[in-house]
């Protein structure tokens, strides 16, 4: 079964002559786990999304894609979400996803430096993943008390992952705003103790159970022990592990 989950992943995330480091940190990572734990820790492995520099790049042109489908309107704005203090890892998410799809003219740091402007008509927020949706919701929130023209634009939310607690929050608050948002995602995921997910409904409280006591044997901390949100995401990117994902 490791060798079989492990080799599969790898396979996955790496292209070749990059998959041996991948295989290595993957053995390491197991080496801190009893061997009665690994399977449990394999069978979350199994459901990983892992975005390597490599996927990364096709991922953002397979996302643009799908955005085209969208909005064939050319008439548009890229921008990342506005960090109010340093930088963000999404900057290299972003930066990738204008590079890949030749989009340099299009793109805007900050939108809070142009939300005014009469002649923007659609703004596509990219961001590499959101789980509980309140960091969108967030700044969104800050757009809309900048300009109330926000009301008049079209708005895509662009992620490679998201999860449907996310999906859900940023629709809501989208109704609730009267904000013409559009979401578009390479994918969506459940969490991880969803039933039918990773466990059957018969077995989800088990193996919620005993991933706790797993945790609760190495970190003294529950604040994050299923994720930010519990959100229980099982997804991270070669530049970070969102704050959501519960296996690191």
């Amino acid at each position: 079964m490791i060798n079989q989950i492990i080799y599969q992943k790898v396979g996955e995330w790496e292209k070749r002559g990059s998959r041996k480091k991948m295989l290595d940190k993957i053995e390491r990572w197991l080496l801190q786990f009893e061997d009665d734990e690994k399977s449990e820790m394999l069978s979350l492995l199994s459901h990983f999304d892992y975005y390597s520099q490599n996927n990364l790049s096709i991922a953002v042109v397979d996302l643009y894609n799908k955005f085209k489908k969208e909005s064939p309107d050319e008439e548009v704005v890229f921008s990342k979400v506005e960090k109010d203090i340093g930088t963000s890892y999404s900057n290299i998410l972003f930066t990738e996803f204008w590079l890949k799809n030749n989009l340099y003219d299009y793109t805007q740091d900050n939108l809070s430096n142009i939300i005014s402007e009469n002649d923007i008509k659609n703004i596509v927020i990219v961001d590499d993943y959101f789980g509980s949706g309140k960091t969108i919701i967030k700044y969104l929130t800050k757009l809309l008390q900048l300009s109330d023209q926000l009301k008049d634009r079209n708005i895509f939310i662009l992620v490679l992952e998201g999860s449907f607690v996310g999906k859900q929050a940023i629709e809501k608050f989208a109704k609730d705003n009267q904000l013409n948002i559009t979401i578009v995602a390479n994918k969506y995921s459940k969490k991880a103790f969803d039933s039918d997910n990773v466990y059957s409904l018969t077995e989800v409280d088990f193996h919620r159970t005993k991933y706790s006591d797993i945790y609760d044997k190495r970190i003294n901390n529950n604040e994050y022990k299923f994720g930010y949100g519990e959100i229980e995401a099982l997804v991270s990117f070669y530049y970070n592990t969102p704050n959501n994902a519960h296996v690191r």
